[in-house]
């Protein structure tokens, strides 16, 4: 070390020590209160280490297509809590036709049953995997699941076609590989037109990716076929998807539900129109519902301007006379360090010292000591009398290690702080129906567009799931 080296001023020092004893201390404060020490964790942060699914594919004794799916997600989940499994989205309706989604079992890598929902929403089948409980590192999910109406009829290919989407485009997380294996049963594998594809990549993307078709060794001595197609290291929001070509009639066309304009076609008649209507029905109500937020915009500029002398706010960084810091930080949502910053300020204030280290042998990291009570107001009156229940001047409390009693005591005062600042005034509707009006009137005209606009979204191309949620 050079011995001119610089040395740190003093007040720096100090200053820096002092930094070092408030954030010790808010950690601490954290763990009495048995609070998280920092904001939750990002539940989408982690990976799939693989994507295996097996696809068979049928047709029942009406002529519905049906599909038989038995697909396995391993997941590899951070090595802390912060998921406790996954939630798979499943399709109930393919443009428009109703799947019969069934969801029959959902087992771990050793096969025993995870414990899971089948939730209908609708156009999807919510199915949340997993308890309470976190999981931590490699997790394996095999979900299986019955499907029916899943080949259908395009126009621009004139022939019955699988067109199936495997892992999906709802995950946030990359894949280390994407498998999918589509065995066709040997009673409809002679209406096999030979065509095949793959694609892989976002949405509308039209990359090709390697597909095969080999006789089905699973179902040995038979004529049923197998197209495996295999893809590696897949980022977010990637899919695989398979397309798989049968001659025109093949399968029982179910007709799309009423209102549904597609390009499929029935009774063996093609449909090639050229405008969609529901796209021109969506696009008008988008275009009202500008006219709409603009009249609302107006309104509320020239019809309810704020009252003289609301239009400035003097920007401050010390809490208002007549305030504490545990009703400002209710009213800024920052009640998980208010316990801390209260402290703090009463240690700021004089009316307690702060030490950095434990008084007795293995007391907590950090120490409070009560200097006065005067000068305080009555709920920082109670939050000394909480921690210092003799009341004597210069009494000390350990701070550091998990305490139920203190976290409850503690815990009242934020509940006591809400309290008070709704009885203050502080938190209450405002003055005037004018808002509520220009409210209900853009919901009345942004709601049936949405509607509109999100059914577009599912009807117009293939079905697309898969979603992981905490």
């Amino acid at each position: 070390m050079h011995g001119n080296a610089p040395t740190r001023h003093p007040l720096r020092r100090r200053g820096r020590r002092f930094v070092r004893v408030v954030a010790a201390l808010a950690v601490a404060t954290a763990l009495a209160l048995g609070m998280p020490l920092a904001a939750s964790a990002d539940t989408s942060d982690f990976t799939f280490t693989s994507f295996d699914a097996d696809y068979y594919l049928s047709r029942d004794d009406a002529g519905h297509s049906t599909l038989r799916t038995v697909e396995t997600f391993v997941a590899k989940f951070p090595n802390f809590d912060q998921n406790r499994g996954m939630v798979r989205l499943l399709p109930n309706d393919y443009n428009g036709v109703p799947l019969h989604t069934t969801v029959e079992s959902v087992t771990d890598a050793t096969g025993a049953p995870v414990n899971f929902e089948a939730l209908d929403r609708g156009s999807i089948t919510e199915v949340p995997l997993g308890t309470d409980e976190f999981v931590r590192g490699s997790q394996t999910y095999t979900i299986t699941y019955t499907q029916q109406n899943v080949v259908r009829a395009f126009a621009d290919t004139k022939n019955d076609e699988l067109y199936w989407d495997t892992n999906g485009t709802g995950f946030d997380q990359p894949f280390g590989s994407v498998t999918a294996r589509v065995h066709v049963d040997p009673g409809i594998a002679e209406f096999l037109t030979g065509n095949y594809a793959c694609y892989s990549g976002v949405q509308a993307d039209t990359t090709r990716c390697e597909i095969t078709q080999t006789p089905d060794a699973a179902v040995p001595g038979t004529t049923g076929q197998l197209f495996a197609s295999s893809e590696r290291t897949l980022g977010p929001r990637e899919n695989v998807t398979v397309a798989i070509g049968f001659q025109p009639g093949t399968f029982l066309q179910v007709p799309a539900s009423a209102g549904y304009s597609g390009d499929g076609y029935s009774d063996g008649g093609y449909s090639d129109s050229g405008v969609d209507p529901a796209t021109v029905l969506a696009f008008l109500v988008l275009g009202v519902s500008i006219l709409g937020v603009g009249a609302a915009w107006g309104y509320r500029r020239l019809a309810v301007r704020d009252a003289r002398g609301r239009g400035a706010i003097i920007a401050q960084y010390s809490v208002p006379k007549g305030y504490n810091l545990l009703e400002a930080a209710d009213l800024v949502n920052r009640q998980k360090t208010a316990i801390a910053a209260q402290l703090v300020s009463l240690a700021v204030r004089g009316k307690v010292r702060i030490l950095d280290y434990p008084v007795t042998r293995g007391g907590g990291d950090y120490t409070l000591q009560l200097l006065t009570r005067e000068g305080v107001d009555a709920q920082e009156s109670q939050l000394l009398t909480a921690l210092f229940p003799h009341g004597a001047i210069g009494v000390t409390r350990e701070i550091g290690a998990v305490n139920s009693t203190l976290a409850t005591k503690l815990s009242g005062f934020l509940h006591a702080a809400k309290l008070s600042v709704i009885a203050r005034g502080w938190r209450a509707k405002a003055a005037g129906r004018g808002g509520h009006w220009i409210g209900i009137g853009m919901s009345v005209v942004l709601v049936p567009a949405l509607v509109i606009l999100i059914g577009m979204a599912l009807i117009n191309g293939s079905p697309q799931y898969g979603e992981v949620v905490p």
